[in-house]
């Protein structure tokens, strides 16, 4: 039997360093600053001096110029989705993360399944009882992490598929048309069931083809192309 060569190099693919901050802030929606900060930490003044605050979000071991992997990604996306909803101290998150780790004897929590089937009560808990914050606002935050997570999919109880928000709305209630997987294009986003990059919908489009040659020539829906083409506008916003 041939022998079956390993492009992953041993590693599973949602572990290996693929996004640059800037291009992992885009596909999150995020501001690329505030991304930076969950991954290298940040400094900030007190009464007694400078201090700097833990990153959030570890990078792989060995990782260039910072260089985010898949898992990495679906971390950001959820503290993606606790911002939209509260401006939580990220202190108390870090704390919260922690704790929920040590439970479920996990590192990424965020980005295991465990999480969403039993981690998100006992965060939320946790943050509530860290931040003190009423019961409604409680709710409110295991929606959106509830929400949020929606837009993920698992294999062995590890992410991986991410279904990024694409339309203006804030809400994740969104057609899930663009997904990005690991194994697929290098991890770039691509149209649902193909291995198509959105970018290359894109750069067709910007050089002239239209609409209705994309959909012939790459043999897929209307709604595929108007959402790639959707996408790359928000990217580029």
């Amino acid at each position: 039997m041939a022998k079956v060569h390993d492009i992953y190099g041993g590693k599973n693919p949602w572990d290996l360093p693929a996004y640059t901050i800037p291009m992992a802030a885009r596909f999150v929606r995020l501001p690329v600053a505030t991304l930076r900060s969950w991954v290298v930490g940040r400094s900030y003044e007190t009464r007694e001096g400078a201090k700097h605050a833990a990153p959030l979000i570890h990078p792989p071991e060995g990782a260039r110029a910072r260089f985010l992997s898949f898992t990495n990604l679906v971390e950001a996306h959820v503290l993606a989705s606790m911002r939209r909803v509260h401006e939580i101290k990220m202190y108390k998150v870090r704390s919260a993360i922690a704790y929920v780790e040590r439970e479920f004897d996990v590192k990424h929590a965020l980005a295991r399944e465990v999480f969403r089937t039993d981690g998100v009560d006992l965060f939320v808990e946790r943050v509530g009882k860290l931040v003190n914050v009423s019961a409604e606002d409680r709710g409110q935050l295991r929606l959106a992490l509830r929400e949020s997570l929606k837009r993920v999919d698992y294999v062995s109880g590890i992410a991986s598929q991410l279904y990024p928000l694409v339309r203006t709305a804030e809400t994740v209630d969104q057609p899930k048309l663009i997904v990005i997987d690991p194994r697929m294009a290098f991890g770039r986003p691509v149209l649902f069931g193909t291995a198509i990059p959105v970018e290359e919908i894109a750069q067709r489009f910007q050089a002239g083809d239209s609409i209705e040659v994309l959909v012939e020539e790459f043999g897929v829906s209307k709604d595929l192309v108007d959402e790639a083409l959707r996408a790359k506008i928000l990217e580029a916003a």
